[in-house]
């Protein structure tokens, strides 16, 4: 993603304790803790699978610097955005990104997994879960992007459970996640989830897909579907168009089963 290029920017930025992104094209900014974990194309295509009505709340599960929930915000008018996170820093340059681009998102302090505050008072739930496990893969020497990206202190199962808690009856929950751990995720939703789509993210035509997003329903009865999937790139490495209108311009991911 494109860092900011007014003159001086970066210089600036870096000694106020943040770096700064653009997000859909340059429609949005970013604030970013140096040498953080680095928003990447996983963020607006999560946000874009979210398929939210105006007056309907959707809660942002381990938001980080708050990329999906803005995306969110400002594809989806009229509907209220919340994105809670562990990390106090975070959560504060998550609000100063909210305020620098005029969206009205709230960002709260807390932890997934406390039932206490796991009130069902939202029609939908988006996360990206830490995905590797520990032991699996190098691990970065930064601690936030291994807090980010490996399943530590907190299980895949907690994470799940506790996302789904704070979802009203009929509401979905959205993830995007490691496309070989899917078995993993789809065991963590259980059996009060149904009407399960999966749709895998294809780096290029004939390539295996890296990425999957799942969508579950609280209650939901129907089977699974596999949808047909997203491809990425071109074969000289350019976005698609349909990734292009997702990346770019802010278009929606349809999760819809197809006829």
């Amino acid at each position: 993603m494109a860092r900011s290029s007014r003159p001086g920017a970066a210089t600036a930025e870096r000694r106020c304790g943040f770096d700064v992104a653009g997000l859909l094209g340059g429609r949005l900014t970013l604030r970013q803790p140096p040498g953080g974990e680095r928003v990447a194309i996983d963020a607006p295509l999560l946000a874009a699978s979210v398929d939210a009505r105006p007056g309907q709340r959707v809660l942002d599960v381990g938001c980080g610097s708050g990329a999906v929930a803005l995306c969110l915000a400002h594809r989806l008018p009229g509907v209220a955005v919340t994105g809670v996170d562990r990390d106090p820093g975070l959560v504060a340059l998550a609000a100063a990104s909210a305020a620098d681009n005029g969206l009205g998102v709230s960002f709260v302090e807390g932890d997934v997994t406390d039932a206490a505050g796991g009130a069902p008072a939202f029609d939908h739930v988006v996360t990206n879960p830490p995905f590797r496990l520990p032991g699996r893969g190098s691990v970065s020497p930064v601690a936030a992007r291994a807090r980010a990206r490996t399943e530590r202190g907190v299980s895949l199962e907690a994470w799940i459970a506790g996302c789904r808690r704070r979802l009203r009856p009929g509401g979905s929950l959205n993830a995007i996640f490691a496309a070989d751990r899917l078995d993993d995720l789809l065991a963590a939703l259980g059996g009060e989830s149904g009407e399960v789509r999966v749709l895998p993210l294809w780096p290029k035509a004939g390539r295996a897909a890296k990425r999957v997003i799942v969508r579950a329903r609280r209650g939901g009865r129907a089977p699974l579907c596999l949808l047909p999937g997203l491809v990425l790139h071109e074969a000289d490495g350019s976005y698609t168009e349909a990734a292009e209108d997702i990346l770019r311009r802010g278009g929606a991911l349809s999760l819809s089963r197809p006829r």
